[in-house]
């Protein structure tokens, strides 16, 4: 009776930082609509004329003759207009519903996946602490390899291309995964460490600051979460994820009346409180 009592308790305290998590979600979701909504409109305004004027750019490249430099400076126009390109599809992406279409997938694969497409250097060495089981879940393997290659991209360019990067899956808290990608850079400055989630903000010269955004609306959609963790060298991103779709999840119902009657009390704690 006691151990099923801890048990109950422990899965209290469990879906109580859940809770916690998805109220921030929420909050910050409240936040960013209005500001996505315009960058929406601004993104579709932005890309209309810059598709014409790519097509004319490369009509004047075809046509063109005079000094060499002539063809060079229409090249670096070019590749400006490429630039914003890239720019003006992070920002739909950004405003874009991202919806999950899981399915059952293999973490490792997943994330093997992503680091070949990262292209990594020589100098810069992957560490894998990955069992070889398959460790399998369901979720979106697009969406999850997007996460993974943005967040080993990240690391690589902090480490300047030189370094170790350890990416460790391990069993998360509740049924979920734990994946933490650690580097050996820098490291990410006490002041920058609350905003490094925010769209647009960034400390790099020709950043977006939406790379680690969508990051975090990915993995939303998955029900799991991001965070910057301790680490006594470099950066250390630690990303959850459940072992299935938050619509998939089921309560007890001895759990559910606990939950009930635990927000039933901090409320009237609260009214007592004011």
């Amino acid at each position: 009776m006691i151990r099923s009592h801890q048990e109950l308790e422990e899965k209290v305290s469990f879906l109580t930082r859940e809770l916690a998590r998805a109220n921030h979600r929420i909050r910050q979701k409240h936040r960013l609509e209005a500001l996505g909504e315009m960058a929406a409109k601004v993104a579709h305004e932005i890309r209309n004329p810059l598709g014409g004027i790519s097509i004319y750019a490369g009509m004047l490249h075809q046509e063109l003759e005079g000094p060499p430099r002539w063809k060079e400076w229409l090249s670096r126009i070019e590749q400006g207009l490429e630039a914003l390109n890239r720019v003006v599809g992070e920002l739909l992406d950004f405003t874009a519903e991202s919806t999950p279409r899981p399915v059952p997938l293999s973490l490792p694969r997943v994330l093997r996946a992503a680091v070949a497409l990262a292209a990594i250097p020589p100098e810069c060495e992957v560490a894998w602490r990955v069992p070889e089981e398959e460790n399998e879940m369901v979720g979106d393997p697009d969406l999850l390899g997007r996460v993974f290659l943005n967040l080993v991209r990240n690391a690589v360019e902090a480490m300047g291309g030189k370094g170790r990067l350890t990416i460790e899956l391990a069993p998360g808290e509740g049924e979920g995964w734990s994946v933490r990608f650690r580097d050996s850079g820098p490291g990410v400055p006490p002041d920058l460490a609350a905003r490094i989630f925010e769209p647009f903000f960034t400390t790099r010269e020709h950043g977006t600051g939406l790379g680690l955004p969508l990051v975090v609306a990915y993995l939303d959609a998955h029900g799991g979460t991001i965070a910057l963790s301790p680490s006594e060298a470099g950066a250390c991103f630690e990303v959850t994820l459940p072992r299935r779709p938050p619509g998939d999840i089921r309560l007890d119902p001895e759990v559910q009346r606990l939950v009930t009657r635990r927000a039933g009390e901090s409320g009237e704690s609260r009214h007592t409180d004011h």
